[in-house]
């Protein structure tokens, strides 16, 4: 049948989706930026020609939240530009769209849960782009989810916060940890 399209191949949460298709016996094809540099509007629209999706997960992005600071373009290019580009070529193509933001869209000021329609007030580059993010693209493709997450982890991911847990509590190691 037709594939589930995934961006991102090189990232922990493209991996995970990966994954769990191919455990699911879902067909799916995993892009990495080489492939499909989702900023490249000509670029899109073949490889979404070519590879005949069913339904698009974005799961490309700029993730370092810290180094965002010092590179403003490029996170903006990454989790703006592409992501809206996406989202054009996939209404488009009448393909569904799944895209990923953050929980960094709110200050963390809030004393309570916060829910999708809460006002976002982001502290930083990456949290401004997230939030810019989430409204353009929905703007380009109202049908597309866009999915407000924290952190991401699986069970194959040796880096993720819960793995680095597991082997400092192995080695009755000290840590701390933030809330």
């Amino acid at each position: 049948g037709q594939p589930v399209l995934i961006t991102g191949a090189n990232g922990r949460l493209g991996r995970a989706f990966s994954r769990i298709c191919l455990a699911r016996g879902i067909p799916c094809r995993l892009l990495s930026r080489q492939e499909m540099d989702i900023a490249d509007a000509r670029l899109v629209e073949l490889m979404l020609e070519q590879g005949q999706p069913w339904i698009v997960v974005n799961a490309a992005g700029y993730t370092r939240v810290n180094e965002a600071e010092k590179n403003v373009e490029r996170c903006h290019r990454e989790n703006v530009h592409g992501p809206v580009i996406l989202a054009t070529a996939c209404r488009k193509a009448r393909l569904p769209l799944v895209t990923f933001s953050s929980d960094l869209v709110f200050d963390g000021r809030r004393r309570s849960p916060y829910s999708e329609s809460d006002v976002v007030n982001p502290l930083g580059v990456y949290g401004r782009t997230k939030a810019e993010s989430e409204q353009r693209v929905l703007d380009a493709h109202p049908d597309a989810l866009v999915v407000r997450t924290s952190v991401f982890f699986s069970p194959w991911d040796q880096f993720s916060f819960v793995a680095l847990l597991r082997r400092i509590f192995q080695n009755r190691q000290p840590c701390e940890i933030f809330d």
